[in-house]
């Protein structure tokens, strides 16, 4: 009788420590669905043949707009914005700081998307906020240097205020 009230203790611990898994730790149930859901993406891109995240695309799109592969891989906005800047702020210093930046943005857009693709990364769905804020933010720095280029070139030129007018 000793043995078997011992080894009610054991089952009635083993079940208390399954119930602690399943109902009091939510973390522990959402990081396994998550392990879960990631290997039955990588499952499906394996049996379909079906890249999760197209190498190509995300050097062109960092060739396009500095930053932008990254933030379609899934990296955060900040990644981007910082090689964004990078870049820019590069080429303003000399052309091959920018270049530099701008090279190993494209490389590691590339480098990232074929871990993906691999299993050595986790994949993240790009963020469709994030990547239009990639492509505005880009657009607005263009316009802002044009309009300051047009009146350095008006105020340290010696070009009439009556040519420039369209």
């Amino acid at each position: 009788m000793p043995g078997q009230k011992s080894s009610v203790k054991e089952e009635k611990f083993s079940g208390e420590e399954n119930n602690y898994n399943d109902k009091d730790n939510p973390d522990f149930n959402q990081h396994s669905n998550n392990i879960q859901q990631e290997k039955e993406i990588l499952l499906f891109s394996e049996k379909y043949g079906i890249q999760l995240k197209v190498p190509a695309i995300s050097v062109v799109l960092s060739g396009l707009f500095p930053g932008l592969g990254q933030v379609y891989n899934g990296d955060s906005l900040l990644k981007g914005l910082l090689i964004f800047f990078g870049t820019t702020f590069g080429f303003f210093i000399f052309l091959i700081p920018g270049l530099i930046v701008w090279i190993y943005g494209m490389y590691d857009a590339w480098k990232k998307a074929n871990g993906i693709n691999s299993g050595l990364y986790e994949y993240k769905p790009a963020k469709t906020a994030d990547l239009i804020f990639m492509v505005i933010i880009p657009l607005i720095v263009m316009v802002i240097l044009m309009v300051l280029s047009i009146y350095a070139m008006m105020q340290f030129t010696e070009i009439p205020y009556e040519l420039t007018r369209i």
